[in-house]
């Protein structure tokens, strides 16, 4: 996590239990866009390479894998 990474903590949780709904929406939004810098993102050359390297995987099955990973990320 980053520098300002979150711990629960008593007087953390206390504030949570607090919170009214604009505040707890708020405070989960914090909390995503903490986890969304966070993402390293998916190394497609490197997840190419290695579902290559899986016995029985030929070129035009690692093509379609690679393919259906493409959309989905």
């Amino acid at each position: 996590m980053a520098d300002n990474s979150l711990k629960l903590d008593r007087e953390l949780y206390r504030k949570i239990k607090g919170m009214d709904k604009n505040e707890m929406a708020g405070f989960l939004e914090i909390i995503y866009e903490m986890g969304a810098e966070d993402n390293k993102g998916v190394d497609l050359d490197l997840l190419r390479e290695r579902i290559g390297q899986v016995k029985g995987i030929g070129e035009a099955r690692l093509n379609e894998i690679m393919g259906i990973i493409e959309e989905v990320v």
